[in-house]
């Protein structure tokens, strides 16, 4: 399976594989052994992301239909489940209270990111950002406030 993205749990001890429409593996990075495999939210767009929190304690995983936030560790269910296209971006905030989502795909040239709440999936915040087309690398920084999306062509912050 084409793996989208890779994340290492800020501890090196989980490797989070998340491949085609959000099917992701995680592994046991010293034993080198699957942990669990985590079915994907739906059947969304091609793409997928995955990523742990700064402190470890969860991994969200997003696809172009959902966004599931799995207590690492705790692999039998989703702690958090909400439906919205969540293909391009699944960052956290430093506490892990939030979680902050975008789609790679853009409505008229607008990608909408999504902050959540981690626990109750309800909505904190929005913003759009105007893109001329599909982005293809984004990222949340440290601070988890700051987005920076990179299209094609053309880099926006």
């Amino acid at each position: 399976e084409f793996v989208y993205t890779l994340d290492v749990s800020p501890d090196g001890r989980f490797l989070a594989a998340t491949g085609r429409r959000g099917r992701t593996v995680v592994c046991d990075v010293p034993g080198t052994r699957v942990v669990a495999t985590l079915p994907p939210h739906g059947d969304g767009i091609f793409y997928a992301t995955g990523a742990f929190s700064p402190d470890g304690k969860y991994l969200g995983v997003g696809s172009g239909v959902g966004l599931r936030v799995w207590e690492v560790g705790k692999w039998a269910a989703p702690e958090t489940t909400v439906g919205t296209d969540a293909s391009g971006l699944v960052g956290f905030d430093p506490a892990a209270k939030t979680v902050t989502t975008a789609p790679v795909q853009t409505a008229n040239g607008v990608a909408r990111l999504v902050r959540w709440d981690r626990a109750t999936g309800k909505v904190v915040a929005t913003a759009d950002v105007p893109l001329a087309q599909l982005w293809n690398h984004t990222g949340l920084a440290p601070d988890g406030e700051a987005v920076v999306a990179y299209a094609l062509n053309a880099a926006t912050l």
